[in-house]
């Protein structure tokens, strides 16, 4: 039970850039994806930040989501919003361990050097053998060139490059998400 709403049976994870500074564009499709999810009838955990995090927070209370928070503690202070069940970790690192640990997938919106790098963690996450396989949608067109030059670069092999696919859109993403995980 998350603050008075019951937990769905599955918690997908919603992730991006933290910055202030995103475009109106970036936000929106972050707060599509959530607010999809929701109404699907998804969980959502995301990271307590300004930017992604904020606007996926948002959109997945609005939709009636049961929303995991996870602040990191002594990092920048950005409050989670009210309805939301909020887990504190140590550093970012230990943060999206924590969102890996409780989602069943992961959807990362706004290909940048942030969201790469949570790609890399998610890929390492995931190519541990005591680590359960989480599949990652990554949502819009820029980031198809970007995975396959790192994929190649980092030998990746076919199970690892298997757990990214890609969608174009929010909508998109939720629908083929429902191939790996059911609501």
């Amino acid at each position: 039970m998350i603050a008075g709403k019951p937990l769905s049976a599955s918690i997908i994870a919603v992730v991006g850039p933290d910055r202030a500074d995103l475009s109106d564009d970036v936000l929106a499709a972050a707060g599509r994806v959530a607010e999809q999810l929701g109404k699907a009838g998804y969980g959502v955990i995301t990271r307590c930040g300004p930017g992604v995090s904020t606007a996926v927070a948002r959109a997945a209370l609005d939709a009636g989501a049961a929303l995991v928070a996870v602040k990191t503690d002594g990092g920048p202070s950005h409050e989670p919003p009210s309805g939301a069940d909020v887990v504190a970790v140590a550093g970012p690192l230990a943060a999206v361990q924590e969102i890996l640990n409780r989602a069943e997938a992961a959807i990362v919106v706004a290909p940048d050097v942030e969201t790469l790098a949570l790609l890399c963690q998610i890929w390492a996450f995931g190519a541990t053998p005591d680590a359960p396989y989480r599949q990652v949608i990554l949502v819009g067109a820029a980031w198809r060139a970007t995975v396959k030059v790192l994929a190649d670069a980092a030998g990746l092999d076919a199970r690892t490059r298997a757990m990214v696919s890609f969608a174009e859109t929010p909508h998109e993403a939720v629908e083929s998400l429902r191939y790996y995980v059911a609501p």
